[in-house]
């Protein structure tokens, strides 16, 4: 399967790009099948994109790639004009429930305090500047009292809340979140659009993967192939998958 994505660009937007996530001619690859190919995309600061598709269409691995989990076959990433190697700590991503091991003995404050680990490095201890941003970002997600649980131990929509917190605590200019509306109560999902829109405010690019929870002015929409594609027919098929659209509300 593979999927296209274009973005048009309004007039208004233009003098932005020297300060957006872009993406050109990017393909993904797991092995021999090309998952997703020629994924183009100019993504303005204070944007927030629903990336949306059926399951198998390549949502959370688009994500990942920008997130630098996944390798790209081909194409690149840049952030701020710059390739997004040389900027990953300004990337933050949120994983979805599944992608968590959630057996794993690590209290709330250590996921959070997990951010700085891109600013500071993970061999070095924390400082009283990381313990402050982690205390703050614990608080703007309300779970200040949850500090010393197990993350096991919480609800989803609180274990969501940690996460978040953890991508606020690594002080990003791109926030990536994968499926951020699913499994969580009505209070998460009310404080976590409250936060898409103060991240637009101060000028952050806030990508989701979502089936059904569409939000921010912009969607990339990915369509999945009925057969999987042999990286020796890449170039014959990739052109003709896929499609964008950008909705403004």
């Amino acid at each position: 399967m593979a999927s296209r994505i274009s973005s048009r660009t309004r007039p208004d937007d233009v003098g932005m790009h020297e300060s957006c996530l872009v993406l050109r001619d990017v393909a993904i690859a797991y092995g021999r099948r090309v998952v997703l190919a020629h994924v183009n995309a100019d993504i303005p600061r204070s944007q927030v994109v629903s990336i949306v598709g059926p399951n198998g269409s390549g949502k959370s691995t688009l994500l990942k790639a920008i997130a630098g989990l996944v390798p790209l076959a081909d194409g690149e990433i840049t952030l701020f004009g710059q390739p997004l190697s040389r900027s990953r700590r300004r990337v933050a991503y949120v994983p979805q429930r599944e992608d968590v091991d959630w057996g794993f003995p690590v209290s709330v404050h250590d996921v959070v305090m997990m951010g700085r680990y891109p600013a500071r490095g993970w061999l070095r201890s924390s400082t009283r500047a990381d313990e402050a941003i982690v205390q703050d970002a614990m608080a703007h997600l309300n779970i200040t009292d949850l500090a010393r649980r197990q993350i096991s131990e919480l609800s989803g929509g609180q274990q969501r809340r940690a996460f978040i917190a953890r991508a606020l605590a690594q002080e990003p200019d791109v926030i990536l979140l994968d499926e951020p509306m699913t499994g969580i109560d009505s209070a998460t999902h009310d404080r976590i659009l409250e936060l898409f829109e103060e991240w637009q405010s101060h000028g952050k690019v806030v990508l989701q993967a979502t089936h059904t929870h569409i939000h921010g002015g912009s969607m990339i929409v990915l369509r999945r192939r009925a057969d999987p594609i042999a990286a020796e027919d890449f170039e014959h098929h990739a052109a003709e998958a896929g499609e964008h659209h950008e909705h403004h509300h």
